[in-house]
C-alpha cells in the first residue's frame, strides 16, 4: 500500500494538509494488519478513519497509485455541517516521513530523527511508526523528546520507543489509544515492529512551535529503519513539496526474506483442479502477527475465501518418486477462518480442522503420519465443514505450505501416545515481568527461583514452600554489567549444585544475535555469587540461550536454543558436553524445526528430565506466546517432531519436584502477572524414582 498516496487540501491551499502512504494513514504498515482503535482501524473487509476533518469551503482528497499494477478501490466518505465557526478548529494535519528524511546530522545531541518541526499554533494527536529491523536487534532503545514553543528542555519526554506506545514489543494488542498492530517475527527475527499512539485525551497543545525528536545513541538501533506517520491540527496547511518522499524512498527495501521452510510444496504454487464454491487464490500479506511462514517468498497463502459449509478444494499435489512419506501440512488460522476436513487421496486425514484463531496467523506444521505415496500426482482435497462466525455463513481457508519427507523407519518414534498433561496452574509469586526461570532448594530446605525480570540484575525469591504464595523478594545475585564482562543482559538463568558449589549458567547477549555469549557465576549459599573469571564459556548464534545442565552418565550436558547458523536458520536445541562444567566441547543439535528465522523461536527455554530410560525435552513458545511442547526420546542427544508426547500450556516451562515427592510445572512470562506452578502428569508407567530429578533431600 505504500504504492498508493492519499492526499488532502483544504479550502484550495496550495500544500496538503494530508500527504501520506494509504495504509500509514490508517494506522498500520506494512501490510494489511487488523487492529482496531477509536480513530481509526484496519478490519478483515474496510479500512476506517474517523479523525475529524473541518473545512471552510471545499475538500480536495485525492490518492495517487505510483506502482505498476491498476488499483480498484472503494471509498466512502461521510460529512456533516459544523457547528461552530471555522475559525475555532484546526486543520487536519498527516505527514509521512521515511527514514533518510528525518536523520539529523550528528550534533551536540547525538544521532536523531526529526519527526515533525512545525511552526504556529495547534495540537499534536499521535504517531504511527513503523521500525524496519532486517538484522533482527532491538528496535526501542530510543529517547523521545517533545520541544514545545522552543522551551529549553523539553516537557514530554522519555526513554525507550516500546514505553512510549505502551508495551515491552513482545505481545500483539489493540486498545482506543494505542495498538501494536504488527509483530512480524512470532518471538523470534524482528523484521517489522507496527505501533500507534493516539494523543486524544492527552493531546499535547502548542502556540508557537513543535519539533518531535527521536535521540538513537544506542548501537542496537544503527541498523533499524524507522518510519513515521505524524497526526495533528494547526491553523494552516503546513507541508512543503520537498517533504513528498518518492516511491523509492516508500518502499520497504527488505521485503524478501532469506529465512523460512525448506523442502515444501507452497500452498499458492499447488493447482487448483476442482473448486465448488468461494474463490481461491493466493495471497501475500506482509505484516503479521507470527512468524512461522514457509518464508520463500515472504507471507503468502493460497487463500479461499467467500466458502460455505459443502464447498469443496481440490489440489494436486505432485510427488517425484516412489516412497513413504511423512505428511506434515502447515494452515493459516484467523478471525474468520472456518473448520474443514481434509482428505488426501479420497482418504480423510482430518476430520476436524479448527482453523479458527482470534489473529491471522500460521498454524505450525500439523502431523500426518506416513502414507505411501507413487510417482506423479496426487489430490488434496478440503471440505468446509462450518463457520464460527455468529454474523456471517461464509468463511475462510489458508494453505501456507505441504512437505512430503521421505520417511526413514529408523527414525520411527517411542513412545507414540501423547500422554505427558499438566493440572491447573495456580500463582505463587506476583511480578508482571518475570520470565525465563530456575528453581533450587537450598541446604537449609529454602526454595531460591531466580529468573529475568528483576532490572538490573535476576530476580530472586526465597520460600520454605514451594508451592506457597509465603515467597520473599530478595535483592539481585549480582547486576549486569559490561565492564568487564560486555555483557549486554542477563537471561535466563539455570542453578546447578555439583559437589558443595552451585553453578548458574546464563545468556549475558552480545552486540548482535550472531554471537551471544553465555556466562557462568558460582556460589556456595545462594546468596553471594562470583561472576567466572573464564567467562564466556563460549560465543554461539543466533541469540544462543536459555541454557539448562543435565547429568547423562558421568558428563554434564548443556542444552540451549539457537539457530542452525550465526546469522539465523533452522529453530534448534544445541547442547554442548563437559567433564567439570567449566570447559564446554563444540556444538551439536539435538532438535531441530522445520521453521526458520533468526533469534529465538518455537526451541526456546529446553528442559530436559529423565525418567527410566526415557528422555523428555519441553521447549516453548510453540504455536504462540504461551504454549510448551513435550518430546520423548531413548537418546538423549536426538529428538524428532513426531517424538511429541504432550503439551502444556505454559511459557517459559521448568520442571521441579517438591519434597513430597510431587512433580510440577512453572509458567511465567512477560505480560502473564507472575510465577505460576501446576501440577505435572507423566502417565508413563515409569518408577518415579528413576529420574534425573530426584526427591528434593533425597539428592546423591
Amino acid at each position: 500500500m505504500r504504492e498508493l498516496v492519499l492526499a488532502m487540501y483544504w479550502d484550495g491551499e496550495k500544500n496538503p494538509g494530508v500527504w501520506s502512504p494509504l495504509g500509514d494513514f490508517f494506522g498500520t504498515a506494512p501490510g494489511w494488519n487488523t487492529y482496531r482503535s477509536l480513530p481509526s482501524g484496519m478490519t478483515p473487509d474496510k479500512l476506517y478513519s474517523q479523525w475529524f476533518m473541518p473545512f471552510r469551503n471545499e475538500a480536495l482528497i485525492t490518492l495517487r497509485n505510483d506502482g505498476l499494477k491498476v488499483r480498484k478501490l472503494i471509498f466512502e466518505i461521510t460529512h456533516i455541517p459544523l457547528e461552530d465557526p471555522i475559525e475555532n478548529y484546526g486543520r487536519f494535519h498527516v505527514l509521512w516521513q521515511g527514514d533518510n528524511s528525518m536523520r539529523q546530522p550528528s550534533g551536540e545531541h547525538g544521532r536523531e530523527l526529526m519527526l515533525l518541526s512545525t511552526k504556529g499554533k495547534g495540537r499534536f494527536c499521535g504517531i504511527m511508526l513503523d521500525a524496519c529491523n532486517p538484522t533482527g536487534k532491538w528496535w526501542g532503545d530510543c529517547s523521545y523528546n517533545f520541544i514545545i514553543d522552543r522551551e529549553k528542555a523539553p516537557s514530554v519526554k522519555g526513554y525507550g520507543l516500546d514505553t512510549y506506545f505502551g508495551t515491552w514489543g513482545n505481545n500483539y494488542f489493540s486498545e482506543a489509544f494505542h495498538a501494536h498492530s504488527l509483530i512480524d517475527r512470532s518471538m523470534t527475527q524482528r523484521k517489522h515492529e507496527s505501533l500507534n499512539r493516539w494523543h486524544i485525551t492527552d493531546n499535547i497543545p502548542f502556540h508557537e512551535s513543535l519539533d518531535i525528536r527521536f535521540g538513537m545513541n544506542f548501537p542496537e538501533t544503527d541498523s533499524v529503519y524507522y518510519n513515521a506517520t505524524m497526526f495533528w491540527y494547526q491553523e494552516e496547511s503546513q507541508l512543503k513539496a520537498f517533504q513528498q518522499a518518492p516511491l523509492e524512498a516508500r518502499i520497504d527495501r527488505h521485503v524478501d526474506s532469506e529465512f523460512g521452510m525448506e523442502d515444501c510444496l507452497e500452498g499458492e504454487d499447488l493447482k487448483i483442479v476442482t473448486c465448488t464454491g468461494g474463490i481461491a487464490i493466493p495471497l501475500f500479506v506482509e505484516g503479521l502477527h507470527t512468524g512461522g511462514w514457509s518464508g520463500m517468498r515472504g507471507k503468502e497463502q493460497l487463500w479461499w475465501k467467500d466458502i460455505k459449509a459443502g464447498d469443496t478444494l481440490k489440489l494436486s499435489v505432485p510427488s517425484e518418486v516412489d516412497s513413504d512419506f511423512k505428511v506434515r501440512i502447515q494452515f493459516i488460522k484467523g478471525e474468520t477462518y472456518g473448520q474443514f476436513k481434509v482428505y488426501l487421496d479420497e482418504k480423510l486425514i482430518d476430520g476436524n480442522l479448527n482453523l479458527n484463531h482470534k489473529m491471522l496467523a500460521p498454524s505450525g506444521p500439523v502431523d500426518y503420519g506416513i502414507h505411501n505415496l507413487s510417482k506423479g500426482l496426487h489430490s488434496l482435497m478440503i471440505i468446509a465443514a462450518k463457520s464460527y462466525s455468529a454474523d456471517s455463513d461464509t468463511f475462510q481457508f489458508g494453505l501456507d505450505y505441504l512437505q512430503l519427507e521421505p520417511w526413514k523407519y529408523d527414525r520411527d518414534p517411542n513412545p507414540k501416545t501423547q500422554h505427558v498433561v499438566a493440572g491447573n496452574f495456580f500463582k505463587i509469586y506476583e511480578e508482571n515481568n518475570i520470565n525465563d526461570h530456575c528453581f533450587i532448594q537450598g541446604p537449609d530446605g529454602k526454595w531460591h527461583f531466580y529468573g529475568i525480570g528483576g532490572g538490573r540484575g535476576f530476580a530472586h525469591g526465597t520460600s520454605m514452600n514451594l508451592k506457597g504464595r509465603a515467597w520473599t523478594s530478595q535483592s539481585y545475585p549480582f547486576p549486569v554489567e559490561w565492564n568487564p564482562w560486555k555483557e549486554m543482559h542477563l537471561w535466563a538463568p539455570h542453578v546447578v549444585k555439583h559437589d558443595s558449589t552451585y553453578y548458574m549458567y546464563y545468556c549475558a547477549g552480545g552486540k548482535t544475535g550472531a554471537i551471544y555469549r553465555m556466562h557462568l557465576a558460582t556460589s556456595r549459599d545462594l546468596r553471594n555469587w562470583t561472576k567466572y573469571t573464564g567467562n564466556p564459556l563460549f560465543i554461539d548464534g543466533f541469540d544462543a540461550r536459555d541454557p539448562m545442565i543435565l547429568k547423562v552418565g558421568t558428563q554434564w550436558v548443556m542444552y540451549y536454543c539457537a539457530n542452525t547458523k550465526a546469522q539465523g536458520g533452522n529453530h534448534v536445541v544445541a547442547y554442548r558436553i563437559s567433564n567439570d562444567l567449566l570447559n564446554w566441547s563444540e556444538r551439536h543439535i539435538a532438535f531441530i524445526d522445520p521453521r526458520r528465522h533468526k533469534a529465538g523461536g518455537p526451541t526456546e527455554s529446553p528442559f530436559v528430565v529423565r525418567r527410566g530410560d526415557t528422555f523428555y525435552l519441553l521447549i516453548g513458545p510453540r504455536e504462540g506466546y504461551v504454549g510448551t511442547d513435550v518430546f520423548a526420546s531413548k537418546d538423549p542427544f536426538k529428538w524428532h517432531l513426531e517424538d511429541k508426547v504432550g503439551h502444556i500450556d505454559s511459557h517459559a516451562a521448568e520442571v521441579v519436584r517438591d519434597s513430597d515427592g510431587k512433580w510440577y510445572v512453572s509458567h511465567s512470562g512477560v505480560g502473564e502477572g507472575g510465577l505460576f506452578l501446576a501440577p505435572l502428569y507423566w502417565n508413563d508407567g515409569i518408577d518415579d524414582k528413576d529420574t534425573s530429578l530426584p526427591v528434593p533431600g533425597l539428592l546423591p
